[in-house]
């Protein structure tokens, strides 16, 4: 018997190059590269395939620079609807409100900076956060080599919550589900980088998931 796997997810049995009955399988162990991928989080890495082109991805595509330019770059993998994800972004080299990381829906052009949508919402280098290209005072300035941590629930709460050096800002508790920067959030969501000018050059990496400095919030898993 011979087993072809479509792109909807269905194993479909096939005798003599013709289909048979059609299965539904949520888990398969066996069948080698059929085998369902287990959900689970991920590494997150910049997409070099839809990245601005100023952005200059390095280390494995897990940190992305930008000269005086405008623009951005996602993670390949998106955070999904129903689970509580937790990631931290070294800050090699940040600027002030220009200097922009978080998240956003798949409608994120990344020729554009993060956080001029309604469906972006990031951290800025001088602590505000912003959405629909407006900021609200939000937590501390970011200075070079700090760790900036992001908290994601898409699962209850619907938040997402950031950090610096192990310190949730605005007295957030994300394993409390309060005090979140937004809140409502309805989709998928990948990580973001980017800038909207300014002097110099600017950089975020994805840090390894070996090697996170914190834990992740009580109900929260490392990766995305």
């Amino acid at each position: 018997m011979e087993y072809e796997r479509r792109q909807s997810g269905l194993i479909v049995p096939r005798h003599r190059g013709e289909p048979c009955s059609v299965l539904m399988v949520n888990h398969l162990i066996g069948f080698g590269a059929l085998a369902a991928a287990a959900a689970g989080p991920v590494q997150p890495v910049f997409d070099s395939a839809t990245k601005d082109p100023d952005v200059t991805l390095s280390g494995s595509d897990r940190t992305a620079s930008m000269g005086a330019a405008t623009g951005g770059a996602v993670t390949t993998a998106y955070i999904a609807l129903g689970t509580k994800r937790y990631v931290e972004i070294l800050c090699p080299s940040v600027g002030g409100d220009n200097w922009r990381c978080g998240i956003a829906t798949s409608g994120y052009v990344t020729t554009t900076a993060p956080g001029n949508a309604a469906t972006e919402w990031v951290y800025t280098g001088n602590g505000n956060k912003r959405t629909n290209n407006a900021n609200t005072a939000y937590g501390s300035a970011l200075s070079n080599g700090n760790i900036l941590m992001a908290a994601i629930d898409l699962q209850t709460a619907m938040a997402v919550w950031w950090g610096i050096n192990g310190t949730w800002q605005a007295s957030g508790d994300p394993a409390a589900g309060t005090g979140a920067a937004f809140t409502s959030l309805a989709d998928a969501v990948a990580i973001t980088f980017g800038r909207a000018g300014g002097s110099g050059t600017w950089s975020a990496t994805l840090t390894l998931l070996a090697s996170y400095t914190y834990s992740p919030p009580t109900g929260f898993l490392a990766g995305i």
